[in-house]
């Protein structure tokens, strides 16, 4: 799971709910657990997370999960950032339109192809 709270965002309370799943950090804001769910997985992780009152209206949360032996991702709170008109791009180039949007399950061709991951719809 990958998670941007923000810079306000409640992180002791995401660690404490992490700490409960038995985590492994693996990085920054990024972490792997076994979560036991019935049905819809993404359904069940989202309600746990909500459940949880570590989440902000700018919070960001992307699943990666197997089903099926296919692995998918998703994300399950927010969306992907975009760069919004007349701002600064990472390159340092001033952009006059936001950048592509993505697809509805976030990934572009490239990162579906790249990464070997599949709609999970």
């Amino acid at each position: 799971m990958l998670y941007d709270l923000g810079v306000n965002g409640d992180y002791e309370g995401m660690y404490a709910w992490l700490d409960n799943q038995g985590d492994k950090e693996c990085g920054s804001s990024v972490a792997y657990f076994q979560f036991t769910h019935e049905g819809d997985l993404p359904a069940a992780l989202k309600s746990a997370i909500d459940g949880a009152g570590a989440l902000n209206r700018r919070s960001r949360i992307y699943a990666i999960y197997k089903k099926d032996e296919k692995i998918f991702g998703r994300y399950l709170i927010g969306d992907t950032a975009r760069v919004p008109l007349g701002r600064v791009s990472a390159t340092g180039m001033k952009s006059k339109k936001t950048l592509a949007t993505p697809n509805e399950s976030g990934w572009s061709d490239w990162d579906r192809r790249g990464y070997g991951l599949e709609d999970d719809q």
